[in-house]
């Protein structure tokens, strides 16, 4: 069983994992058809991999995942590494406040609104744009979602997309009219 500190090239489907990936619960009440966790790994139930099938979604491909609560293994989950890509993400449009590391390198300290331009994205219903681990889909994948009562999982709009410190963004989304 693998146990990884970066799993960022398994979440974008660039490496395959020789073993399942442990994923051990340690929190929370019962499981939901996505279990979020601290490894940034998307994990879902069988009853979300038949969903992506049945509609025949793009963007995806699976691995395998050992899900555990205490002794116990949970059946019948599976990680997805998300395939499908757009981007880069428009810094403009997104809002983003960028912060200068002691390297004197840049990241990302916050952003308001998740924007990229459509012609670099490849149409596929699942996917991510380049600078965030993020799963990104199409309506239709939302829309089979809510029909299928998927549990665990709550979409929002681009525009809603933001992160930062304590009162950022400023959901000034709700203003544009873009």
């Amino acid at each position: 069983m693998n146990r990884l500190d970066d799993v960022t090239p398994i979440v974008r489907g660039m490496e395959r994992p020789s073993r399942p990936i442990a994923l051990q619960i340690t929190q929370g009440g019962r499981l939901g058809d996505f279990v979020w966790n601290t490894q940034n790994l998307v994990v879902a139930s069988l009853k979300v991999v038949d969903l992506f099938e049945r509609n025949g979604f793009t963007g995806y491909s699976l691995f395998s995942v050992e899900v555990r609560i205490d002794d116990e293994i949970v059946p019948d989950y599976h990680g997805i590494a998300v395939l499908g890509r757009a981007g880069p993400v428009d810094y403009e449009r997104s809002r983003v406040q960028w912060f200068t590391r002691p390297d004197s390198s840049r990241s990302i300290s916050a952003i308001d609104g998740l924007y990229f331009d459509p012609a670099n994205w490849d149409g596929s219903d699942i996917f991510q744009v380049e600078d965030f681990l993020h799963l990104l889909m199409v309506k239709r994948v939302v829309d089979a979602f809510k029909r299928e009562r998927v549990s665990n999982f709550r979409a929002k709009p681009l525009k809603e997309f933001g992160f930062g410190p304590e009162g950022y963004p400023p959901h000034s989304w709700a203003n544009d009219s873009a």
